[in-house]
């Protein structure tokens, strides 16, 4: 409902941010459009803190009124779109999206959905691309900071009044050299956690702390504002998901928010005159449930046709979701915003039952595995691979020193003369190299770091963020060979051409700019010196990459049993051209008598095309990459055979007899 300090350019700087994001989930040109979260959070502290602070002046303020206030503009449209999507996921979710979409709805319903998908992983994660509720994150950011800012602002008010805007300042610098200062080594917590996002609303509030106005004329409103709109809308161009974000890179979109919301007081400015353009300002108007509706219809239809939309999909999508979002802004979010539609009285009685509902979708999907009984035994059985965890995942992510007693001891009770090295690769070939090790009688060390190739003076770089835990493993790992005389091999293992190609999500480099291929030759180089220098130096060897596929083999061969969707298809040829690059380094190492290479690639395709299941419930692969236990059953004889050919390397001077 409007009142007197009602500004059209607020709506209008609604309207960019939700564009943005619109425009970012839907793939076009907009590949930083995610700052639009940004621009609402700003808007957000501006306008709330300003409602607090006129109320505590009029002594009209109460928690009541507010939290009250803050139910009628939040839960409405998000009960709306939650309810939707738990009966789009009861009939389109395989089991075990439906258990973890179930656990989600719990998170978005308690505002702390930004913990929930923190611990699932990265915003920009692929996997994230497939959960409904992940844009219900920045709500729980917002609810968190409300559950405080009053609080704070009324004691303000009553005993540092005339500092508090200078106090919020600080605090405003405080959290943004916070998020500034952690974002390249803890970017998931920067970008979920509200006290590393707490600078961007605390901005907003310090504006409508202080008054400040601009000065009369056309002028300096109209130069200011379009700087502040420059500052908005560059970044949606400029930056990308490789962005060390948000950090100090947030600061260009919240000032450029907070100064179009200055500049905004004054109606002659050009930017501001932008802003209200009547068609801008609808779009402002129903900016939440656009919000709300655009990025489930987006992960539904991901669900139904696969992750790779075309571009009439998408725009079909844009225009479902608008008109979603009209229609729950006419008809859910005006009537209950106005106590003379929807008196208090009635909120429990509308809000409660749909509440309920959901609820017991979630706690059915939960006590029922995800109501997997809809879906035949063989989906079930597809469906369950796809989240099996490997085994032993203690050998992943050590932590901490790295010696005989964190080591995974891999084979039989002996010494080990082997040290297998690599990544999540490598561990998904864990049960392949234990089985064969105790099959021949010896034994091996085994550490890996996920997403961390076994190349310790590389660096390597995820969506653009230094895995800082990658180089300090690895560095590790070499103090722990040269402590060990007794390893007389290393077996290197890890999806190679994942850290080779500058569009995948992980990328090896090294800081004064050599990468991909050429950071992979000259890291492995730099490896062997090392390695010779030790006494005796142990021979290497490098397990190329097995073949992988651009889609969750699993998911595909469940997929089609479903809605006949495309199997999986992978021919040699594809995969020649796509692994050529680390294969043809490591021919030519090995050419040269530098490391022994043994490519798996014959393991799994002939001259044609490759394997990816051995029967129609027996994918090879868990994704699109790492094996799954058929995958292990499938190369253990190959593995086995592999380790048995070490002992030219000095092994073991039993194996030869095995």
């Amino acid at each position: 409902m409007r009142n007197s300090t009602y500004r059209p350019d607020i709506d209008g700087l609604r309207a960019v941010a939700v564009v943005a994001v619109v425009a970012f989930h839907l793939e076009s040109s907009l590949v930083g459009g995610y700052v639009g979260v940004d621009v609402f959070f700003v808007i957000s502290g501006y306008l709330i803190s300003g409602v607090i602070q006129r109320e505590l002046d009029l002594q009209t303020f109460s928690y009541r009124n507010f939290y009250l206030r803050r139910v009628r503009r939040i839960m409405p449209a998000l009960i709306a779109v939650l309810l939707v999507c738990s009966l789009a996921a009861f009939a389109i979710l395989l089991p075990s999206d439906l258990e973890r979409y179930s656990r989600s709805t719990y998170a978005a319903l308690f505002s702390v959905a930004n913990f929930w998908f923190w611990s699932e992983g990265g915003y920009f994660g692929a996997s994230s691309e497939m959960l409904p509720l992940l844009h219900t994150w920045s709500l729980a950011v917002e609810e968190q900071f409300y559950l405080v800012l009053p609080w704070v602002l009324v004691l303000g008010h009553r005993r540092w009044r005339a500092s508090l805007g200078g106090l919020s300042s600080i605090a405003v610098a405080i959290s943004l050299l916070a998020s500034g200062l952690w974002v390249g080594t803890r970017q998931n917590e920067v970008f979920y956690f509200t006290p590393f996002r707490a600078w961007e609303l605390l901005l907003g509030s310090v504006l409508a702390l202080h008054h400040f106005r601009p000065p009369e004329g056309t002028v300096v409103p109209s130069i200011v504002g379009s700087v502040g709109l420059g500052l908005v809308v560059g970044p949606c161009f400029l930056y990308s998901p490789e962005t060390s974000f948000p950090g100090f890179a947030a600061a260009l979109p919240c000032v450029g928010t907070a100064v179009l919301i200055w500049s905004g007081q004054s109606p002659h400015g050009l930017a501001t005159r932008l802003l209200r353009l009547r068609a801008v300002v609808f779009v402002g108007r129903i900016s939440y449930s656009l919000y709300l509706w655009h990025w489930p219809c987006i992960v539904f239809a991901r669900h139904l046709f696969g992750p790779e939309l075309n571009v009439f999909t998408r725009l079909c999508l844009g225009v479902i979701a608008f008109a979603l979002a009209t229609l729950s802004w006419r008809f859910i979010e005006t009537p209950f915003r106005n106590p003379t539609q929807v008196p208090e009285r009635r909120i429990p009685t509308l809000l409660l039952p749909p509440t309920v509902a959901i609820l017991l979708l979630a706690v059915g999907s939960t006590l029922t595995r995800g109501f997997e009984k809809r879906f035949s035994e063989e989906v079930v059985l597809l469906d369950q691979l796809r989240v099996t965890r490997p085994l032993r995942r203690e050998c992943i992510r050590l932590r901490g020193v790295i010696d005989a007693n964190t080591a995974c001891h891999l084979g039989a009770a002996t010494p080990p003369r082997l040290l297998i090295w690599g990544d999540s690769f490598a561990h998904a070939l864990l049960p392949a190299f234990d089985d064969s090790l105790r099959e021949l009688g010896k034994s091996a060390w085994f550490v890996a770091e996920a997403g961390c190739p076994p190349i310790p003076s590389a660096r390597v770089a995820f969506k653009g963020q230094d895995n800082w835990r990658c180089r300090e493993f690895n560095s590790k790992i070499v103090e722990f060979l040269e402590s060990d005389p007794g390893i007389r091999v290393v077996l290197l293992a890890a999806a190679w051409d994942s850290y080779l190609a500058p569009d995948q999500a992980y990328v090896l480099a090294y800081d004064d700019g050599v990468s991909g291929a050429d950071a992979l030759g000259l890291g492995l180089d730099q490896l062997l010196t090392t390695v010779s220098q030790l006494r005796p130096p142990p021979q290497v060897v490098v397990l190329g990459q097995v073949p992988t596929y651009r889609e969750s083999v699993p998911l595909a061969m469940a997929q089609h049993r479903i809605r006949g969707a495309s199997l999986p298809n992978l021919t040699a040829d594809d995969w020649n051209a796509r692994s050529s690059a680390s294969r043809s380094l490591f021919q030519t190492v090995a050419a040269d008598g530098g490391i022994e290479f043994v490519d798996p690639v014959p393991w799994f395709c002939n001259a044609a095309t490759c394997t990816y299941a051995t029967g129609s419930t027996e994918p090879l692969y868990r994704d699109g990459g790492h094996l799954s236990s058929h995958g292990v059953r499938f190369v253990r004889p190959h593995v086995r055979e592999t380790i048995r050919g070490m002992r030219a390397l000095a092994l073991g001077d039993g194996l030869e007899h095995q």
